[in-house]
């Protein structure tokens, strides 16, 4: 089952910053569904089915809304091999974008 393995990155303290909330080209259902993630504590599950019980969206618009966190940064999500050889998704939360992160970081010589 997929999960949340936390969210990864700097934070002011509070839910979701500034610039997740006025994200000019993330969809409203995505930016509140960032927000939602990033509440949760780590290893609570937000697999699209997890998160289709929970909310009225359904399925598809939750999938569309995780492939723009992707998108944008906001997530990723590997696939890992179990043990069992059973293949899963892991599901990471990002609370600032992995690529405005790796942007601000300095350049290593």
């Amino acid at each position: 089952m997929p999960d949340a393995t936390g969210a990864a990155g700097e934070s002011s303290g509070s839910v979701g910053d500034d610039h997740l909330a006025q994200h000019a080209e993330l969809s409203l259902v995505a930016i509140g569904l960032a927000l939602h993630i990033q509440s949760l504590p780590e290893g609570t599950p937000i697999g699209i089915k997890a998160l289709a019980a929970k909310f009225p969206e359904g399925e598809i618009r939750i999938a569309a809304a995780l492939r723009e966190l992707e998108e944008h940064g906001y997530l990723s999500r590997p696939r890992e091999r179990l043990q069992s050889g059973q293949v899963t998704t892991r599901t990471i939360s990002y609370n600032k974008p992995r690529l405005a992160v790796a942007l601000a970081a300095p350049a290593v010589a």
